[in-house]
């Protein structure tokens, strides 16, 4: 049951993501220019902030707090920045066209203008996409299940996602709706998803305390409980 919970708000990312990242494809061309170079840059930046957010889930203890809820303030940023991308990325073209075309004679330096520029701005929303798989694979309920096939369950689905929001966003969505109304339906999905973590984070249990055993000087065993993190009363004391 966690399984597929965790699978369906997996798939739901995916979608968010997928979508998000052919928006920005479409609109990459009017702050970058040539549209083969732009979307090259949008692709390695995207690519660059999701092993950013896993390099940093994998170094850090943040999906050890409450995963799920954790799971759900990322969503709702990668919704919100998201969204707000895709108005602004139209604005930024206008913004630096005359840096560009000042530098147009001088591509190598212009190329490591616009993938500084697109990487920046990209930045923080491709960086929480690539923490929520990682956090999510902290849920303590997930692993107590048979991990090895739970994972590539989840995995699945957020690949199905991403899928079905490529194909959703080209086919219909952009056509029916336009690009804003596509962006906040990519919103819409992400803190669908963000909703049902929060939800179902009630049943996540609580830092429990780890039991070790020593021995005494007759041989027998004691067990005592060690607290993962302070007391708050021993904190606020210091």
């Amino acid at each position: 049951m966690r399984v597929a919970i965790v699978s369906v708000i997996l798939f739901l990312s995916g979608t968010s993501a997928l979508l998000f990242q052919t928006l920005w494809l479409r609109l990459s061309g009017l702050a970058f220019g040539n549209a083969v170079w732009s979307a090259a840059l949008i692709l390695s930046s995207f690519m660059a902030g999701l092993a950013l957010g896993s390099t940093i889930a994998a170094s850090s203890a943040l999906g050890r707090l409450r995963p799920l809820r954790v799971y759900a303030g990322l969503e709702m940023i990668v919704a919100l920045f998201g969204s707000t991308l895709v108005f602004s990325i139209p604005l930024l073209g206008e913004w630096m066209r005359p840096v560009f075309q000042a530098l147009w004679n001088h591509q190598q330096l212009l190329n490591v203008l616009r993938f500084a520029v697109s990487f920046l701005i990209l930045l923080i929303p491709t960086t929480a996409m690539g923490l929520t798989l990682p956090v999510l694979m902290e849920d303590p309920l997930l692993k107590r299940q048979e991990f090895g096939r739970g994972l590539g369950f989840l995995y699945g689905g957020n690949t199905l996602g991403g899928m079905a929001g490529a194909l959703l966003g080209e086919i219909y969505l952009v056509q029916r709706f336009g690009l804003l109304g596509a962006a906040w339906t990519a919103a819409g999905v992400g803190c669908a998803a963000a909703a049902i973590a929060w939800t179902f984070a009630r049943t996540e249990p609580t830092p429990a305390c780890v039991r070790v055993g020593s021995s005494d000087r007759a041989g027998r065993v004691r067990h005592h409980c060690l607290q993962p993190y302070p007391p708050c009363s021993l904190l606020l004391s210091q």
